[in-house]
């Protein structure tokens, strides 16, 4: 889904981007289809019974870890796709809560710390 916006972004002035950005998050634009996708596939594990409001069970798998990263990078760098903009959507709050977990989650803290020192220390 960031393939898409940057596809639809890249290359264009100003302007553009500010349409393209626009076209692309409208009610039936290109990223609420993914995230609706998305919020999909939230809504079937809790059909088969995972209560965690992940996507594959109670546990965090790489489909979380790769959907946060995602999602980590695009609401920080395309305005419109944060909690103030598509992810504030109430459809999306399930969206928005599996972001908060593995950012929230002790081991990856550590291991994102334990990355910081690693980039400082090869800087210098």
């Amino acid at each position: 889904f960031v393939g898409v916006l940057i596809a639809a972004l890249i290359g264009k002035k100003d302007e553009e981007k500010k349409a393209a950005l626009a076209e692309l998050l409208k009610e039936d634009g290109k990223v609420r289809y993914w995230f609706d996708k998305f919020a999909n596939r939230q809504k079937e594990a809790a059909d088969r019974g995972v209560k965690s409001g992940l996507f594959v069970g109670e546990e965090l798998t790489i489909a979380e870890l790769k959907f946060a990263a995602g999602m980590k990078t695009m609401m920080r760098r395309v305005p419109g796709t944060g909690k103030d903009g598509v992810m504030g959507d109430e459809k999306y709050k399930g969206l928005l809560k599996i972001v908060e977990a593995v950012n929230g989650n002790d081991k990856i803290k550590a291991f994102e710390e334990q990355f910081q020192k690693n980039m400082a220390s090869f800087k210098e």
